[in-house]
């Protein structure tokens, strides 16, 4: 383990505490402490063998007494490059810890172990520790399977080991649970000497007919889309004679039905090329901007000190530019900060993109970034839904649950007109009736389900996903901390959708959970408190 960038030892320490690799929090369900170890966030480039073993034995064996305890190893998305320290400093940090800390150890919980490490563990491991250390070893393939063994308030889990377990359900089980660290950690191209060479046989090199192009996929699903469209407004017309002397005599009555599913047709086409907002977009915003900013106002006070015949030098001229670019993201990190201010939380950058997070937002894997207020991401429209395009989605589908009544009344007009006609249009138009039954249910419930959110100020992901969220896990779960009121909520999410910085929301304070957790009574109601 080699610094590459020179910092002094405290500075290393500081860095060791901030990033919290090691955490003293909780007890296993045998009652032992929890020492948990984000291997993500270890520094190995920056930390120094002496300076991590004078960390360990100042900062955390005290406070792990003379107890039993436990260790919890967080493996996901660790970069052999970046944090791994080298088997020689393994062995010197692990031969530095007192024999009495090594007897008290009594398991290791090893999250998403990966192939490469069980491998290593397997030849090396019983050579490197003594004491039994690999036999204390328990590997969790899963973080559900460790609720097995510890409870799940008693630990922080950083919410990128909870999406690594996502896509590890969306994978065929050809690797018997042997996962390899996720495909983006290092950003490259897949070598031998890399674990991604060894991720996974479904999103390797070796058997690329198990993995679907998402761009060809999203395409065929879009062209589908529109041939159902068309073959339920064709089968009308071929088929209900009726419907076409109607439309002979009153056009205006099939041009507004045609006319809603050009509308709707248009509406999922600008949806699904809609941006949703994305958190690096919003970083180069807000760079701009204060850029933009601080250069005019540097333009006013030289031109005011030339009037005044002084001259004044800055030196933030590259400050600017480099914000111009984009590549400084200060402002967007105090922006992010004060977003933050109610929390104790201070790791909000993504393992993936290395973009800092504002509250709501999620890294989606199948676009690959980091969404502002991630909703979902729809298969169908090949797109995420989230901050810039939640309103044209929810838009999208009042028009296709209003497209889908006009057509099944359509489709049952003809069957009460010509029901013991021809048997076998019969049967299509019944099948075509089912399937858009059906759809239509789905359909008015996403709706409903959605104007809800809209109410409440929420999304899907926060919704489902609200116990994985670090900064919403204290808060009860019938109040909506983002709320404003239904009406403010329904602005907001109508009127305040196109600037992607203005309408970031802050995590609330504890006063405002304190008064919203207040439930209403019939004043309130009277009184609108509730809008």
């Amino acid at each position: 383990m080699s610094c590459n960038t020179i910092i002094s030892e405290i500075e290393q320490q500081k860095l060791l505490e901030k990033l919290e690799v090691f955490k003293i929090k909780g007890k296993d369900k045998r009652g032992r402490k929890i020492l948990r170890i984000i291997g993500k966030f270890f520094p190995a480039r920056l930390v120094n063998v002496d300076v991590m073993n004078k960390y360990l034995e100042e900062r955390v064996f005290p406070k792990l007494g003379k107890r039993k305890f436990c260790v919890l190893y967080v493996h996901t998305g660790v970069n052999r490059t970046d944090n791994f320290p080298g088997i020689s400093a393994l062995r010197s940090i692990y031969d530095a810890i007192p024999a009495n800390v090594k007897e008290n150890l009594e398991a290791v919980y090893f999250i998403h172990s990966g192939l490469q490490a069980r491998l290593f563990l397997a030849t090396f491991g019983r050579f490197l520790f003594s004491s039994g250390l690999y036999g204390k070893l328990r590997y969790i393939s899963r973080v559900d399977y460790l609720w097995e063994h510890v409870k799940r308030k008693e630990v922080e889990i950083p919410e990128f080991v909870f999406d690594h377990d996502d896509d590890l359900e969306n994978r065929p089980m050809m690797d018997y649970g042997l996962e390899s660290d996720h495909a983006r950690v290092d950003g490259g191209p897949p070598t031998f000497d890399s674990p991604i060479s060894t991720y996974s046989m479904s999103n390797g090199p070796m058997l690329p007919v198990f993995s679907l192009p998402r761009r060809r996929s999203s395409l065929w699903l879009k062209l589908a889309f529109v041939t159902i469209h068309v073959v339920y407004i064709a089968i009308l017309f071929l088929f209900d004679g009726d419907l076409v002397e109607k439309t002979r005599k009153e056009p205006w009555y099939t041009a507004l039905y045609l006319l809603l599913c050009a509308v709707t047709l248009i509406q999922y086409f600008a949806t699904s090329i809609a941006s949703p907002g994305y958190a690096l977009n919003a970083m180069r915003a807000v760079n701009e901007r204060n850029a933009v900013y601080r250069q005019t106002s540097e333009t006013s006070n030289q031109s005011a000190s030339s009037r005044n015949g002084s001259f004044i030098v800055t030196v933030e001229g590259n400050l600017i530019g480099r914000n111009v670019s984009g590549s400084n993201a200060s402002d967007w990190s105090k922006l992010v900060a004060d977003l933050y201010s109610a929390s104790p939380i201070r790791t909000w950058t993504c393992t993936y993109c290395n973009v800092e997070q504002p509250p709501r937002t999620k890294h989606c894997h199948d676009c690959d970034k980091c969404v502002l207020q991630f909703d979902h991401h729809c298969v169908w429209l090949g797109n995420c839904i989230g901050q810039g395009n939640h309103c044209r989605f929810w838009w999208y589908l009042c028009e296709e649950t209003a497209l889908c009544l006009w057509t099944g009344f359509l489709y049952v007009s003809y069957l009460k007109a010509h029901i013991t006609w021809v048997w076998w249009q019969d049967v299509i138009v019944i099948l075509l009736l089912i399937f858009l039954a059906i759809s239509l249910i789905f359909l008015l419930l996403l709706m409903l389900f959605h104007s809800y959110l809209i109410l409440t100020n929420q999304t899907t992901y926060e919704l489902v996903r609200r116990r994985r969220i670090n900064y919403l896990r204290g808060i009860p779960e019938r109040v909506h901390p983002f709320s404003k009121g239904v009406c403010r909520n329904v602005y907001n999410f109508c009127c305040l959708r196109s600037s992607l910085y203005n309408s970031l929301d802050p995590l609330p304070l504890p006063e405002e959970i304190a008064e919203k957790s207040i439930p209403y009574t019939c004043l309130d109601v009277v009184t609108c408190r509730c809008c």
